[in-house]
């Protein structure tokens, strides 16, 4: 705060007649209670010596940055193991006690409340080398596992047949069990345990359906287990009524480093009450393996605690530095309001005729904080004192330049380092605010972001608990934050009260200037001039200099060529754009020329649930009709015979992809019912890569052969196309998209059959065109004709082929392409067929070949005008402004753009493409242009 009391004027001075009070803003309410807490703050410590506080400030805050250094350089707290670590401690497993047999019984249990709880009984046999300097072991369980406090309580314990009391060390995140007998173990020994643990379940998403499910996974050897393992026998018990709402068989597995095994459970006995299950591994095991088993129920089986303490630590707790931050924020914008805020003046001011002598335009203009107009007011100031060569043609182009936004930098640069600035404090008319709560700031900014550097590296290491963790978004907003807030604090510089006074005397000058109209009738030599600028807006202070200067008969040629203009500016940005918008398309689209269309997703394997399940026969039923309204529907039955396999991991799922938009027309492909063996199932339709995709979202095994029907229809199958200068309506039913076989086939099993059936009304098949036919491969590939027709019932001509392998039962690579079939009727044929979509994707298939086309006739004309301007001795291609813009930057950026682009788009062509010539001889000709063009226009001395 400043010394003379800020906020308090001790020499009341009333206000004259016409005095104008100064407008002070009123702080919020809540700015007030913060700048109350700071002002208290430095207030407190100003009392206790304020040299000392603030060292011992710096000495927090320096323990906080050394905190963060810790994190961020250090060692990485709870590292999980690495391979090396896993590998290194098999081959120590002699050095430690080895586990001969591990047997572990599970007995779950339902409270009358919904609570899980799980009574574990545990059967510890360990063998202790000779040499081996251990009086007994210790086991570690989870006591917090996926947000949810596990409660684990000892029962019992056993040693030799013997009952002991096995100590419990409850931590945080684990539980430790340890069996002390008191003296070294040699031989053979037996160690048991009891213990009961709650709410072990905890809700999780199915990674095949997306529906929520009760999860109880269970690792049985614990987080942490590093001895060497002969033998694990696992015995679950099921209550019914709980096995009742299991949606998957159980599962168990184990795995190692990268060696890992699964397999579903078989009850080993069942009751009335219970089904019991036995897991047997009886094999060497090397430290840190795992064995756990999953149970996937119903949702809503148990009732789910509240998240745990620890849980919302784990989750809230990286967020810490970073909400710590916005809080200092907001106190920093309070102290610039209320603690590091002007000191007061007379509160009031007069119209003043003339300027302070003691406060010049420069330093006037950092006092009223005018950044735009400051260079302005200086330029003139300078130019009335007779500083610098060629005042006015300097006046004139910081005019012509004040308050146009690419020239911000250089205003702000002026304004801050020029000595006007500096004159500030040494007249003290402002000052640099200097004590505890400015100090508090920065060190606080400082250390914080370097403790939220160090937890984002630590977490990196972790399985993060909170989905809203995004390590680089926390990281820019970290420094955005402190960024704000540092140069809030460091930037703070209020006026004192010879500042304050000198402000209210310009004040008063501002309303006389304003009063008179004094810039309509200002002079270029006026000394109210730099005054007149400093306080009109950018755009009028430049309208007032260069009317002035007109007036004068002042002209400067070099003043638009030698300043950038929007315009010039504008050829500049699109040039590089162009190149920056190529590079982005050709790494981020697939080329059109790719001779094959990309996997569809159904078909790739990607998506949780596509895999295990095998088609052995397809069968596809359609109907093409003409509705009461006139539009075209085609009404699908599609059979598949499909091979489930058993104990897959993630539930398989049904999925199919259809190409329902044709020439830009969307045909609306509406599935309406999926039955498997007869029985309907949930499913979800959605589009997919520009298509329509249906996923079944089966909750239970259903492993072997089933019977899958997929009924849809297409509710607006007409789409108009134009061919030969006519236009004709298109329906087009594309059953299987290409890549059918080989998604579908395994070596063991192929597909051992195909056939499609299309009925059409006789009145429609009557005006079918010739070009009608079965689909081979893309939409452009003429079509080998219509199957043979055959009479159906109700007048309805029937079309039906089949696809079939060869003798041995391969297929060949035609094979695989599309299957379906395409009618081609005259226009008119269908009712509210519209021609927009085809000319929207005739459009849009132009643009890979037509902007690559246009970029470089562009460059090619652009470098041909300027070798010609140059030869014809042209002298304005040689000199700034926006001809030479478009000659010089528009050939060899729009030449680069357009090569980028023309190999992008013949990246997969064939040698006798047509594109090579289209696009190589613009591509060739515009280089080699653009080279020519820019040695010839440039700038010779």
């Amino acid at each position: 705060m400043s010394a003379e009391t800020p906020g308090i004027d001790l020499t009341v001075e009333p206000p004259p007649d016409g005095a104008v009070p100064v407008e002070t803003r009123r702080p919020t309410r809540l700015y007030r209670g913060m700048g109350g807490l700071l002002l208290r703050l430095e207030a407190r410590a100003r009392a206790k010596g304020s040299r000392r506080v603030r060292l011992t400030n710096a000495l927090v805050w320096l323990l906080v940055a050394a905190a963060g250094q810790v994190l961020l350089t250090g060692p990485v707290i709870n590292e999980p193991l690495s391979l090396e670590d896993i590998t290194s401690a098999a081959g120590e497993v002699t050095e430690h006690w080895i586990a001969h047999d591990v047997d572990a019984r599970f007995e779950l249990e339902r409270t009358d409340d919904g609570r899980l709880l799980v009574h574990v009984e545990e059967q510890i046999t360990a063998d202790f080398p000779e040499g081996v300097e251990e009086t007994g072991i210790t086991r570690t369980i989870a006591s917090h596992y996926e947000g949810h406090d596990l409660h684990p309580r000892v029962t019992g314990g056993e040693f030799d047949g013997d009952p002991v009391e096995v100590a419990a060390r409850v931590g945080a995140t684990a539980t430790s069990l340890t069996w002390d007998t008191g003296s070294v173990l040699t031989g053979r020994h037996e160690f048991v345990v009891r213990y009961t643990l709650s709410d072990v379940a905890y809700p999780e998403q199915d990674a095949s359906t997306g529906r929520l499910q009760d999860l109880l996974e269970w690792d049985i050897l614990g987080p942490s287990w590093g001895q060497g393992i002969r033998g694990v026998e696992m015995t679950l018990i099921v209550p019914r009524e709980l096995h009742d709402a299991l949606e998957r068989t159980p599962r168990a597995a184990m795995s190692w480093t990268l060696l890992a095994d699964a397999t579903t459970l078989t009850p080993d006995s069942e009751t009335a009450d219970a089904v019991t299950y036995v897991v047997t591994v009886d094999q060497n095991m090397p430290p840190h393996t795992d064995i756990w088993f999953t149970l996937r129920f119903a949702e809503g089986t148990f009732t789910m605690p509240d998240p745990a303490p620890l849980y919302w630590v784990l989750v809230v707790g990286p967020f810490v530095p970073l909400l710590l931050l916005a809080v200092g924020l907001l106190f920093v914008l309070a102290a610039r309001a209320l603690v590091w805020n002007d000191a007061r003046g007379r509160a009031w001011f007069v119209p003043q005729y003339e300027p302070d002598p003691r406060v010049p335009a420069p330093l006037a203009s950092r006092l009223m904080r005018q950044v735009l107009t400051a260079p302005l007011v200086q330029a003139i100031s300078d130019g009335h004192a007779g500083i610098g060569e060629r005042p006015i043609t300097r006046i004139g182009r910081i005019a012509w330049r004040t308050g146009r936004p690419w020239h911000l930098w250089p205003e702000w640069r002026t304004y801050l380092f020029a000595p006007a600035w500096r004159e500030q404090f040494v007249r003290k008319l402002r000052r640099v605010p200097r004590g505890i709560v400015r100090d508090v700031f920065i060190g606080a900014t400082l250390a914080l972001t370097l403790v939220q550097f160090g937890l984002v590296r630590q977490l990196s290491y972790q399985v993060i608990l909170s989905v809203y963790w995004w390590p680089l978004a926390i990281v820019a907003a970290t420094i955005a934050l402190a960024l704000v807030i540092l140069v809030i604090a460091l930037s703070a510089r209020p006026l004192t009260r010879a500042g304050a006074l000198a402000r209210e005397h310009l004040l008063g000058l501002r309303l006389y200037l304003e009063q008179t109209r004094m810039d309509e009738r200002i002079t270029l030599r006026d000394e109210l001039l730099p005054y007149v600028v400093m306080f009109a807006k950018p755009r009028r202070a430049r309208e007032i200099v260069r009317r002035l200067l007109d007036e004068r008969g002042h002209r400067d040629p070099g003043l638009r060529a030698g300043f950038f203009t929007a315009a010039r500016l504008g050829v500049r940005a699109a040039a590089m754009l162009a190149v920056v918008g190529a590079i982005v398309v050709a790494a981020a689209l697939p080329s059109p020329s790719q001779r094959s269309a990309p996997e569809d997703l159904a078909y790739s394997g990607d998506l949780p649930g596509s895999r295990g399940w095998l088609v052995s026969e397809i069968t596809a039923d359609a109907r093409l009709e003409r509705t009461e309204a006139g539009k075209a529907t085609v009404t699908v039955t599609e059979t598949l015979t499909v091979f489930v396999e058993e104990e897959r991991d993630t539930l398989p799922q049904v999925m199919r992809q259809w190409r329902d938009v044709v020439h830009g027309h969307d045909t609306g492909l509406e599935v309406t019912e999926v039955t498997v063996d007869g029985d309907p199932v949930p499913y979800e339709q959605r589009r997919e890569e520009g298509m329509a995709f249906v996923q079944t979202q089966l909750t239970r095994d259903w492993g072997g052969e089933h019977t899958v029907q997929i009924r849809y229809r297409l509710t607006d199958a007409a789409a108009a196309v134009q061919q030969d200068g006519r236009w004709y309506e298109h329906v087009q039913w594309t059953a299987l998209n290409e890549g059918w076989r080989d998604a579908w086939s395994w070596p063991e099993q192929n597909i051992e059959r195909v056939a499609m059936t299309v009925r059409v009304p006789a009145e429609l098949r009557a005006q079918l065109h010739e070009d009608s036919g079965v689909l081979e491969g893309d939409l452009d590939v003429e079509a080998p004709g219509l199957p043979a027709v055959t009479s159906g019932a109700g007048g309805e001509d029937v079309y039906r082929w089949e696809l079939l392998p060869d003798a041995d039962g391969r297929w060949t690579y035609e094979a695989s392409r599309d299957v379906g079939i395409r009618f081609v009727f005259p226009a008119g044929t269908f009712a509210d067929v519209g021609q927009e979509s085809w000319w929207l994707d005739s459009a849009a298939r132009a643009l890979p070949t037509a902007v690559p086309l246009v970029l470089l006739l562009g460059a090619a004309g652009c470098a041909l005008l300027g070798l010609i301007l140059r030869l014809g001795g042209v002298r304005r291609v040689s000199e700034p402004g926006l001809l030479r813009e478009v000659v010089r930057w528009i050939p060899p950026w729009f030449a680069l753009a357009g090569s980028i682009l023309f190999v992008w788009r013949t990246a997969d062509s064939v040698d006798d493409d047509p594109l090579f010539p289209l696009l190589g001889l613009p591509a060739v000709a515009a280089v080699v242009l653009a080279i020519a063009n820019h040695y010839a226009t440039r700038r010779r001395s």
